[in-house]
């Protein structure tokens, strides 16, 4: 049994009575003061100490984040007195802070700044400040990883009209183009002269080149090489392929004398003379497909085209895909050089 119901027992029982009486077992006597309380029973006592006085000890959690205008928290009394005199509160009113401006994110640090209503009693368990609640952090935005482009290109298409196309596509799919190859460029849908061999000791010896510079191969039946003569030199049954040359001699024992090298065709029989002349080749349908001009032309007729060659050398188009239908196309004197 606790000391106090005890206590109060023994006090009422001995304000009511005050007096002894018999038993069984003898004469009991009852006294009460202020330090303490004796029983005395036949002659034998036992003192009870008096009842100690509890005081309360409340402890409390942190203030929990303002909600709906509340703060909360739990308190507890340590000493367990089972008493609520001194209990501190367990609740309390409180503003809620101001939400973030969604306009201007250049002053959103500036602007969230609304303190907190601080509790007017603070924990006893430590010295700490309730915490506030934290400013809303600005979404950060990610950098994405660099791409690198990895651009694969198809081949090119026939020349038609001047152009190829092609098509090229990023392997990595980066959505730029800053390193994108060109998918169309300018191209000679044409065969051209590309080098005269006209200044010889004898005529034997005279050969001229073709080049086709289109990614098709071309048949030369029915085509024609002119010079200032009226009467054309026809071809016949001849293919130039794709990207290739081909060499045209009056003479193919001669030709391989000087060249190492057998001509894709002989038995040219235009003569080229040595002191200025002209060709020019022409497709079945009788359109001109390219001119060349050497030393002023024949009788002087093409002053524009200063070209020349000693003797033993060449004239020779450079680079072979150019065509401004001008001397600039060529160069003078060069050392014999045809693609066998």
């Amino acid at each position: 049994m606790d000391r106090l119901p005890l206590l109060a027992f023994l006090i009422t029982f001995v304000a009511i009575l005050s007096i002894g009486y018999l038993s069984s077992t003898g004469f009991v006597f009852l006294a009460a003061n202020t330090d303490n309380l004796r029983l005395e029973i036949t002659g034998q006592s036992i003192v009870v100490p008096p009842a100690t006085e509890c005081i309360e000890d409340w402890r409390c959690s942190d203030w929990s984040a303002c909600s709906a205008g509340l703060q909360t928290r739990n308190c507890a009394d340590v000493n367990d007195c089972r008493t609520v005199a001194d209990k501190k509160p367990e609740a309390q009113e409180c503003e809620e802070p101001e939400p973030p401006p969604q306009t201007d994110n250049s002053t959103q640090n500036v602007k969230n700044t609304t303190t907190q209503t601080q509790p007017e009693e603070q924990p006893e368990s430590n010295n700490e400040e309730p915490s506030s609640p934290e400013s809303p952090q600005q979404p950060q935005t990610q950098t994405p990883a660099p791409c690198t482009e990895d651009w694969q290109c198809g081949a090119w298409s026939a020349c038609r009209a001047g152009v190829q196309t092609r098509t090229c596509t990023d392997q990595n799919a980066c959505g730029t183009a800053s390193g994108k190859p060109d998918e169309s460029q300018a191209c000679l849908d044409r065969v051209l002269f590309t080098e005269v061999y006209y200044d010889t000791a004898d005529i034997r010896d005279e050969w001229i080149e073709l080049y086709n510079p289109t990614n098709t191969d071309i048949s030369l039946e029915g085509w024609t090489i002119q010079d200032n003569t009226q009467t054309p030199w026809t071809l016949f049954n001849y293919t130039i392929y794709a990207s290739s040359y081909l060499t045209i001699s009056r003479n193919s024992t001669s030709f391989s004398d000087i060249t190492g090298c057998d001509p894709g065709v002989s038995g040219f029989t235009k003569g080229l003379n040595n002191d200025g002349d002209q060709l020019t080749l022409r497709d079945p349908g009788g359109n001109e497909t390219d001119f060349v001009a050497w030393e002023g032309g024949a009788s002087g007729a093409y002053q524009q085209w200063n070209i020349s060659a000693a003797r033993g050398k060449t004239i020779r188009r450079s680079p072979v895909d150019a065509d401004t239908d001008s001397e600039t196309d060529w160069l003078s004197d060069q050392e014999p050089g045809p693609v066998c």
